[in-house]
């Protein structure tokens, strides 16, 4: 595993058409690629679009607003390109909803429109959370500068998201990290009615080997401990947190723990 992954388990979900994206916990996986969610009910201009970035970026389509809700709920995009104007549901109100969801507010938002009278709609669109406009008809270098820029803005603060909650020497998550998913796998628990348990792990005489090796092979052994609970914690949404305690970090928080009927 490469420096700097956490050690969390991962969820893989497949979208209808087969499409496979895995989603983790923090969103950032070294070195893959960017995924970027075109919403646009002319399919001519969303295949456009498709052209242009398909070989830099993951790229899908939804050619409803409804539609792009679910796809955003299912695989997470790196950056939505939203049409303002399409049946059922415009990209105004597709907006909103994603502003109003903590879980998607981050997610950058780039208007496609044609719209006349520009500056009195731009305004109202960045007012309602989103970060730019992209004109049409499309200007191809314009398209990919500013889909290049707000990806990069974007894994920056994805980058600095993830090292507020990773513990910096064994790469796993951190305090603040594993209240985020306790909180999260209680509300599942009580929503299906399935018991949640937290199993409290200590590593026995770590004290005294850190007396009498050194703090450096201390931190080894705590390295491999973590190694060891992301291998054996085969759970989607498993988490863990080295909690310490008395002469070093030598308990550890895992949740949640699946519980067999019977025991």
């Amino acid at each position: 595993m490469a420096h700097g992954e956490l050690y969390q388990i991962r969820r893989t979900k497949i979208r209808p058409g087969g499409v496979k994206w895995v989603v983790t916990f923090d969103e950032m996986e070294p070195g893959r690629r960017q995924r970027v969610l075109i919403v646009e009910d002319v399919r001519l201009n969303a295949q456009i679009l498709v052209n242009v970035l398909q070989d830099e970026y993951d790229v899908a389509v939804a050619y409803n607003g409804i539609e792009a809700l679910e796809m955003v709920k299912e695989q997470m995009p790196d950056l939505i390109l939203l049409d303002i104007i399409m049946p059922e549901m415009d990209g105004y109100a597709v907006c909103e909803q994603l502003q109003n969801d903590a879980k998607t507010r981050d997610i950058p938002i780039l208007f496609l429109t044609a719209l006349e009278g520009g500056d009195q709609n731009e305004a109202y669109g960045l007012e309602l959370g989103a970060m730019d406009y992209i004109r049409k008809p499309f200007n191809v270098p314009i398209v990919r500068a500013k889909i290049r820029n707000h990806l990069e803005l974007k894994r920056y603060k994805d980058l600095l998201k993830r090292d507020s909650r990773i513990d910096g020497l064994t790469r796993v998550p951190n305090r603040r990290r594993f209240d985020e998913a306790y909180v999260e796998e209680r509300l599942r628990a009580k929503r299906a009615k399935t018991p949640l348990s937290v199993l409290m792990i200590d590593l026995d005489l770590f004290k005294r080997y850190n007396d009498t090796y050194g703090h450096l092979q201390g931190d080894d052994v705590l390295k491999l401990v973590a190694k060891t609970l992301y291998r054996n914690l085969q759970r989607p949404g498993g988490i863990f947190w080295p909690a310490g305690g008395a002469g070093g970090k030598n308990s550890w928080l895992c949740c949640p723990i699946p519980i067999r009927p019977g025991g």
